[in-house]
């Protein structure tokens, strides 16, 4: 069993030593994760005791619109994986880490445990994996997305 000082020191290591491994892997680019044009969205990596995903959360205070902005990238969603070259989990409503619902499209990494140090390099693998390739699928289909919100408001 971990304190609670013992937990947030492994996360801030967990997360400090996968800048580091993306740097011995020659993976030194800025991750775009809120840097990205569609609005309400980001990309996201999380981890904690059961999974890791990597996706992309759809968030905004109002439900309507983060229903909206949902669907539009559901719309894309073959488009989408055909670019991935493998299939997303959907959740229009998704719990997410700090109990809000959001909504999520993502790729999941069973079995780890961010407390495990042993499980660290498996999930900076999946991490670099499927980020790369969910960032370089959306440079391909978010002017579309961005373009079919604009002309539904």
């Amino acid at each position: 069993m971990f304190t609670k000082d013992e937990v947030k020191e492994i996360k801030q290591q967990f997360w400090d030593n996968f800048k580091a491994h993306c740097k011995s892997k020659k993976v030194r680019r800025r991750w775009l994760l809120r840097n990205i044009s569609v609005p309400s969205s980001q990309l996201k990596f999380d981890a904690n005791r059961e999974f890791a995903i990597v996706g992309i959360q759809i968030d905004d205070r109002k439900i309507d619109k983060k229903y909206l902005i949902f669907s539009y990238w559901e719309a894309y969603k073959v488009v989408l994986e055909d670019l991935l070259e493998e299939p997303l989990t959907w959740e229009k409503d998704y719990l997410s880490n700090d109990n809000r619902f959001v909504g999520m499209a993502y790729f999941k990494l069973e079995n780890v445990d961010i407390l495990k140090i042993q499980d660290h390099e498996k999930i900076y693998d999946f991490f670099i994996d499927k980020m790369t390739k969910l960032e370089v699928a959306l440079l391909e289909i978010q002017d579309s997305i961005v373009e079919g919100i604009k002309n539904k408001n």
